[in-house]
């Protein structure tokens, strides 16, 4: 998950190792031969990457994993994944486990009206125009989930400007309820 790649680890130190050889490998190749390279902010690279266990009860782990990059320009690159596993038969969970078939559309309008809450933005009123780079809110698989509800997560750039930053749209399980399906793994909700 931490390396989006499906690859087995079998010893986490050298994989961090190997990240960070990476990491001054690259650096290395792209400042080979540039004079002065102390005296110059432009070479000051930063790589950092979290890990977050968010929640780990009643057989469900939501993980947080926050990766930030900066090798100069304006501003650096954060992106934030989330990553649910289901304990009991140790797989991720995807939205389809969770929901009714055909829940798409029905999500899509809890999103759209939490984030027009969010945001004061009026039903009638189009999300482009409002300042967002979508005209329509759909959801997404960046989620975690908690006692309370299932949090979606759209990084900088998926549906906002890099100056209005990330958004985070909670939804209850009660807002959910209609599209949950029987067998949700959430047995401390009543239907």
């Amino acid at each position: 998950f931490m390396l989006n790649d499906s690859m087995t680890i079998k010893d986490p130190e050298l994989l961090i190792e190997n990240i960070t050889f990476d990491f001054f490998e690259s650096y290395r190749k792209s400042t080979a031969g540039v004079p002065n390279i102390e005296q110059s902010s432009s070479f000051n690279w930063i790589k950092k990457l979290t890990m977050e266990v968010l929640y780990n009860e009643n057989n469900l782990l939501s993980l947080k994993l926050d990766k930030f990059g900066y090798t100069g320009g304006a501003h650096g690159a954060n992106i934030v994944l989330y990553r649910v596993f289901n304990l009991t038969n140790n797989k991720p969970v995807e939205l389809d486990d969770l929901f009714i078939k055909g829940y798409e559309e029905e999500l899509t309008r809890i999103l759209d009206k939490k984030l027009r809450r969010l945001n004061g933005i009026a039903a009638e009123d189009n999300l482009l125009e409002s300042g967002f780079l979508i005209d329509g809110i759909a959801h997404t698989d960046n989620f975690y989930i908690n006692n309370d509800g299932i949090g979606f997560f759209y990084n900088v750039y998926e549906i906002a400007a890099y100056a209005t930053g990330s958004t985070e749209l909670f939804c209850t399980f009660y807002d959910l309820k209609s599209i949950l399906r029987p067998d949700h793994p959430f047995f401390w909700i009543s239907n």
